[in-house]
């Protein structure tokens, strides 16, 4: 059993907000606690599976739901070397935000069906890749259930290494998405409930047109990289799409022509 198939018996013996068996094994989380931007998980290291899972859990309510206001939106630009607002990235074209580091085993392995809808969709959409906390870091390594191979890397303690880690995600995965990077205390990873990867469509009037599932079973870029326990998660489906982005960008713009 690898670290991700560990991780995710453990959301299914819960009855939590994601889960589906009988005895809960986490409380729900609190609807009314929600939002926030900051919780005890913003800005450390994620070293255990139940780290994880709690903090998928206990963040739940926070991801804003479709047909909603996108709400606030501050991450670092490499390029222009300042932070930016989610407002200056609104425009003609809707916006697809990608949470994701390269530390994430399920997003490394999805890297080409992203890749496959930000070609197909590009000069429509405006494709931007979040960077935020490493799902797996060397620094996290050593419980039972191990990957034994890559995606590895160090937990970056700076913007510049987090920038480092998309860029290196990219290159291999010959992708080329705009990589904007989340701060350091994981506001916008809190905030949207977007760690360890998940995906949302932001349309010119800040609506939230699109908003996945939670990852990391959640994550559905195209049909073909549903993970087979993507139909066992609750579907809640006045909260978030049932479909992959790709099928829902094909109707978007269907409509829209």
């Amino acid at each position: 059993m690898n670290r991700v198939d560990s991780f995710l018996v453990k959301v299914a013996l819960t009855a939590g907000a994601m889960g589906l068996a009988c005895a809960p094994a986490y409380a729900d989380p609190d609807p009314d606690a929600a939002p926030f931007s900051r919780d005890e998980n913003s800005g450390k290291t994620v070293m255990s599976h139940d780290d994880g899972y709690r903090i998928i859990l206990s963040r739940f309510y926070n991801a804003p739901v479709k047909n909603s206001k996108a709400p606030e939106l501050t991450l670092f630009d490499p390029v222009a070397g300042k932070e930016v607002e989610l407002e200056s990235l609104l425009g003609e074209k809707p916006v697809v935000l990608v949470f994701g580091s390269y530390g994430c085993d399920t997003f490394y392995k999805a890297g080409g069906a992203v890749k496959r809808c930000a070609e197909k969709f590009g000069d429509q959409a405006e494709f931007i890749f979040v960077y935020v906390r490493e799902a797996h870091s060397i620094e996290s390594r050593g419980g039972p259930g191990d990957p034994a191979e890559p995606p590895v890397i160090s937990e970056p303690k700076t913007i510049a290494e987090r920038v480092a880690g998309a860029a290196k995600f990219q290159q291999e995965q010959n992708l080329n998405l705009r990589v904007l990077v989340d701060s350091l205390d994981d506001r916008a990873a809190t905030r949207w409930a977007g760690w360890p990867v998940r995906m949302f469509v932001i349309d010119a009037n800040r609506t939230v047109v699109y908003a996945g599932k939670p990852g990391p079973w959640g994550f559905l870029p195209t049909p073909d990289a549903k993970d087979p326990r993507f139909d066992e998660m609750r579907p809640h489906e006045d909260r978030f799409n049932q479909e992959s982005l790709y099928e829902f960008l094909e109707a978007y713009f269907r409509e829209e022509s």
